[in-house]
């Protein structure tokens, strides 16, 4: 198995179960997601969301199986967040889910008639 500038897919994620010696409820639990998402994973029915891909990758990384390279932008954020005091990284962390679910809603405006949606 190549360990490096792997694709975390249903295909791989087998291959790596597999050369764990891991059943898929096995493999799941160590990896902390519901096997239900390994078997739909493997099975090709669907791509891996970014909080299960780093589930498997930290999983398969403790295992010597794997080393998926950083972007420049990913690697220093990583770098500053682990260089943060507990109370700085838990901040961060509030700080980015908030960010998420803004960028889930729609933008409104405030007029004198109400909200409104703003215009892209």
């Amino acid at each position: 198995m190549d360990k490096e500038n792997q694709v975390i897919d249903g295909s791989f994620v087998l291959s790596a179960r597999k050369a764990l010696g891991m059943s898929q409820g096995d493999f799941a639990a160590a990896a902390g997601v519901d096997r239900t998402t390994i078997n739909t994973l493997e099975s090709g029915l669907r791509q891996p969301q970014a909080a299960v891909v780093a589930k498997i990758e930290r999983l398969l990384r403790g295992h010597g199986l794997m080393q998926i390279p950083w972007t420049p932008e990913e690697a220093a954020l990583l770098d500053n967040f682990r260089s943060m005091t507990k109370n700085g990284q838990s901040c961060l962390l509030g700080v980015a889910k908030e960010m998420k679910k803004k960028e889930r809603k729609p933008k409104t405006e405030i007029t004198g008639n109400g909200p409104e949606a703003a215009p892209d």
